[in-house]
């Protein structure tokens, strides 16, 4: 009884720790694979290493969150079927006297085609190189660092190992149209999210993930315009907190639909992507509770430009509309991670050598969100660049 008094008394905490570890739950990817590959070598010209910066800001209610991250990534093909990718992201995240800094990820993928070239199967194992045992100041940086409408590059800044393994089969039914389906399984491991409080250590085991996927790719025989429709189910096993169920995130149904125009002055693209999702259900001292989860809504226009050789430009604009997730904490209801956020961005692209592409990119965004029972103003912005060699 004592366990679940303990429990009880830090339910505002572990909620706060959840916000920050839940609601950035990622859907094991399950990708549609390519169709067309080169006979002599599937992955030529694949080879590469990149490296880059970026800064992303939001006021939120006045009070200004900032990150830096420094993505790298090597790239590089074992054999004509099997290629070999490693991905590191150092980043720091501060507001005010609180801030977090380490490498929250650290990521090794491998990805093979199989004969006939329609079956790809992938695997990818990220270790747990991020910060945990995080204060109380830190942990309510994390939650607000978590909210989907702000889309920070590293929404999570520290988690313990997880392993995905996917598979997905593409294949071509028709002229111009490609049908695919995949699915993938995500498995996470448990760590200690939050510095120790008196006596009691929280064991936080995040749950695992299956996901499955299906699409379509259409397009016209001048390759002038383009549609395709994908369509995501996950399904997530419970949360636990020292071996206690805690909470479980709803099924969730992610949409996307694209479509694409090449037109004498640039490529017009339109993409609409809706996630719903069945309520959630939390579990307090063993009783079941389910709550309202978040359902999220996108649209995005962008137009690329070639200005000159080897240069393009590609402006874009984005309206979200998400609504919240809610938590049943000490009898009350806690409402958070909602919003409405407009963006504008642009983004350089400059080949500077056949081995050599240089990228800079620049935003602003406007809105407001709901955190923590509480509706905020947030204007935010985000510049980065980066380099990506060939060989």
């Amino acid at each position: 009884m004592r366990k679940r008094n303990e429990h009880t008394l830090r339910q505002p905490l572990n909620a706060c720790i959840a916000l920050a570890l839940l609601l950035n739950v990622g859907p094991a990817c399950a990708q549609h694979v390519k169709s067309v590959y080169d006979d002599k070598n599937l992955f030529q010209e694949s080879a590469s290493a990149s490296a880059g910066a970026s800064v992303h800001s939001w006021s939120i209610g006045g009070v200004r969150l900032g990150q830096q991250t420094y993505p790298m990534t090597v790239t590089m093909p074992a054999s004509e079927r099997v290629l070999f990718s490693l991905a590191a992201v150092p980043a720091s995240v501060q507001q005010g006297d609180a801030a977090i800094a380490g490498v929250p990820e650290t990521r090794v993928s491998v990805s093979a085609v199989l004969p006939g070239d329609q079956l790809w199967v992938t695997g990818s194992v990220s270790v747990p190189t991020g910060v945990t045992r995080l204060s109380q100041v830190q942990t309510e940086l994390a939650a607000t660092l978590a909210q989907p409408a702000l889309g920070y590059r590293m929404p999570s800044m520290g988690h313990g190992w997880d392993a995905t393994l996917g598979c997905a089969y593409a294949s071509s039914v028709a002229r111009g149209v490609v049908f695919g389906c995949g699915a993938a399984a995500s498995f996470k491991g448990s760590y200690e999210p939050a510095a120790p409080a008196e006596s009691y250590t929280m064991r936080y085991d995040p749950g695992n993930e299956l996901a499955a996927n299906i699409g379509i790719d259409l397009r016209d025989g001048v390759k002038t315009n383009r549609f395709s429709a994908d369509y995501t189910v996950t399904y997530y096993l419970p949360d636990r907190i020292n071996g206690d169920v805690f909470f479980r995130s709803g099924i969730k149904a992610a949409f996307v639909l694209v479509g694409s125009h090449v037109a004498p002055l640039g490529v017009h693209t339109l993409q609409v992507r809706a996630e719903l999702r069945a309520r959630n259900v939390s579990t307090i001292n063993g009783v079941e509770e389910e709550s309202p989860a978040a359902r999220q809504y996108a649209v995005r226009y962008s137009l690329t430009l070639p200005l000159r050789e080897k240069v393009s430009l590609t402006a874009s604009a984005e309206a979200k509309a998400m609504s919240s997730d809610e938590f049943p904490v000490n009898g009350e209801v806690l409402t958070t991670g909602g919003g409405t956020v407009g963006t504008l961005s642009a983004e350089c692209r400059w080949a500077i050598a056949r081995w050599c592409m240089l990228s800079s990119e620049l935003g602003f965004g406007v809105g407001s969100i709901t955190f923590m029972n509480s509706d905020r103003h947030a204007v935010g912005f985000d510049a980065g660049a980066g380099l990506k060699f060939l060989f």
